[in-house]
């Protein structure tokens, strides 16, 4: 039980050192990833090629597993309201033509 509590914490240690949530942590447990070795990839102030530890396991996930995201799905509106259709547009009624009304001159 000593050995879980642990690496629970070592997982916490790298979830404050590389600012991640509860998902980004599922997602490097996910890959495989040990909280060591997060740490060891915080890109340092000589390291401006380097992505973040955010985006590196984001991208990382994507390649591997694609666009899915572990954790319950977003939720979903409960009914999908649909539009009505315009309503038909209204013309006035033609007038008579005029060709038969002779002009007054």
């Amino acid at each position: 039980m000593a050995r879980k509590q642990k690496k629970e914490a070592k997982w916490a240690e790298a979830k404050r050192g590389c600012r991640l949530n509860d998902e980004e942590i599922a997602m490097a447990k996910a890959l495989g990833m040990s909280p060591r070795g997060l740490m060891k990839n915080v890109p340092g102030a000589s390291q401006q090629w380097k992505a973040p530890v955010l985006e590196w396991i984001r991208d990382l996930h994507a390649k591997r597993f694609g666009k899915r995201r572990p954790g319950p799905p977003a939720p979903r509106p409960a009914a999908i309201t649909i539009p009505a259709p315009p309503a038909p547009e209204v013309r006035p009624e033609p007038q008579p033509c005029s060709d038969d009304i002779e002009p007054p001159f």
